[in-house]
């Protein structure tokens, strides 16, 4: 496996989290959480499917760009190989982070 094809499953993570949440939209609380502090959502906002929506497009946006700056070497350099093996790790922690964000509304009580 290339380490260009391990930039596509962060996407997935993302896609599939987007899917989900906007798939049981209905179920979403009107008042929406939008911040979290120690004790829980501390910031709300009335539902809509922008507010929604936002964060995983905004972390889809953000891995395109990660995923363009792997992609643009052709081949990868050994000697970069270690860098972009970090570049994906942290795609990789976005992914799951982003798709926490967007389905954290749906189970927290």
């Amino acid at each position: 496996m290339s380490l260009k094809s391990l930039t596509i499953p962060p996407f997935a993570i993302v896609l599939a989290a987007l899917g989900y949440v906007w798939s049981r939209f209905d179920l979403l609380p009107d008042r929406y959480p939008i911040h979290w502090g120690l004790h829980g959502a501390d910031r709300w906002v009335d539902k809509s499917p922008a507010v929604v929506l936002l964060p995983g497009l905004a972390g889809l946006l953000v891995l395109t760009m990660m995923a363009a700056k792997v992609w643009r070497r052709d081949p990868v350099p050994a000697s970069q190989a270690r860098s972009v093996r970090g570049q994906l790790a942290m795609q990789w922690l976005i992914g799951f982070v982003i798709a926490a964000v967007l389905l954290l509304p749906l189970y927290s009580s």
